[in-house]
């Protein structure tokens, strides 16, 4: 995410930088970790190895300072609680602060698309995408149809700005060539976020 050139004070920063992650570590292996926590903003893996040739890091921002807060609480705060890959990773705040970001409530990471089959599946959704935008999945499922004429699928990517934001504006926008009445597009709740037990 882009960060204001106002400064962030430390208590308001979603921002956190883990390292010691496996080299082959995926945007996937790090969000499948997280439960509970809030609303993932973004997660960038470092191409660089920052501890050593064994080691990966790894950019992780929430929507919220709370989603942050949470997640420190559960695996910041305790040394080795963060476990990716099976491999103990280490939490902190990141230096390059980001403040909290303001979106609808409903906006996440996540998506689901509907329609005929004809029209949606996963090798269609992200060639289509492909052709658009520069993005990162995080995963990718067929959920099943309502009935043998609808397809849905759902998708996390990497980030919500700059890839699930401008994936919803761009298939809403071909859903209208579609002429496919049953085509929709729709933000999912994100699997990272706090569990509302009301």
């Amino acid at each position: 995410p882009g960060h204001s050139s106002t400064p962030v004070p430390d208590n308001d920063n979603c921002a956190f930088w883990i390292t010691h992650l496996d080299p082959n570590v995926t945007v996937n292996d790090i969000t499948r970790a997280i439960r509970d926590c809030g609303k993932i903003w973004s997660v960038r893996i470092s191409t660089e190895r920052v501890v050593d040739v064994r080691d990966a890091a790894a950019q992780l921002v929430f929507f919220t300072r709370r989603g942050a807060a949470r997640f420190w609480d559960r695996y910041g705060i305790r040394p080795g609680a963060f476990v990716v890959q099976g491999k103990t990773a280490r939490v902190n705040w990141n230096r390059q602060r980001f403040a909290e970001q303001s979106r609808p409530p409903y906006h996440t990471r996540c998506i689901r698309v509907i329609g005929t089959p004809q029209v949606v599946n996963p090798d269609r959704i992200l060639r289509f995408l492909e052709s658009r935008i520069r993005f990162q999945v995080d995963e990718h499922e067929v959920i099943g149809g309502r009935d043998e004429h609808l397809c849905i699928v759902e998708i996390r990517f990497a980030a919500y700005r700059g890839q699930a934001s401008l994936a919803v504006q761009a298939l809403q926008n071909q859903g209208q060539l579609t002429r496919d009445p049953t085509f929709e597009v729709t933000y999912r709740p994100d699997p990272c976020d706090e569990v509302n037990d009301d």
